[in-house]
């Protein structure tokens, strides 16, 4: 058996949900057990193009350099792709979702205490938390919001301490 261990390739499955930002020239580190606390540079050079039905997934080539030859075909890794997003995500709990027949949104509360219902992209369900995108850092946005909540709708901000057993309200 002969394999060319410089440059090493590494196949990765990367999930469906990542598959859009997996290309060419992609960068990446990844981690071996063997060598604890070291990031090893790769680059990626080809994927299969196409999601494998069965584990939906997109097979994806990255080369290492490995010119001192330190790794060896066969070990087990961890990658960490340095993926580059032009939208900005935010995390926020799965309880400020409104399920709309146009799809995902919350309800922001604006500066003259007005809802406005704003439409969003789920990037990530993350169990508790959603990546998403569509809001900003400084969108008050509405817990465990109702059904019926409507764009124009007038509605009181409540700070999280007056929501204690006992506060007043």
């Amino acid at each position: 058996i002969v394999s060319k261990v410089a440059p090493l390739r590494v196949y990765v499955n990367v999930p469906e949900s990542l598959a859009a930002s997996i290309k060419a020239g992609v960068k990446a580190n990844l981690r071996f057990d063997t060598f604890p606390g070291t990031q090893f540079p790769a680059e990626v050079v080809a994927t299969a193009g196409a999601i494998d039905p069965t584990t939906r997934t997109l097979l994806t080539q990255l080369e290492i350099p490995n010119t001192d030859e330190k790794l060896f075909p066969g070990a087990y890794t961890t990658v960490h792709f340095e993926l580059q997003s032009s939208l900005q995500s935010l995390l926020v709990p799965e309880n400020v979702l409104l399920f709309r027949g146009e799809g995902p949104a919350v309800g922001i509360v604006g500066s003259d205490g007005k809802v406005s219902i704003r439409k969003i992209k789920i990037d990530r369900d993350l169990g508790d938390t959603l990546q998403v995108q569509g809001l900003s850092e400084g969108d008050q946005i509405i817990v465990n919001p109702s059904d019926s909540l409507a764009d124009g709708e007038a509605v009181q901000v409540r700070s999280s301490a007056d929501s204690r057993p006992g506060a007043k309200e």
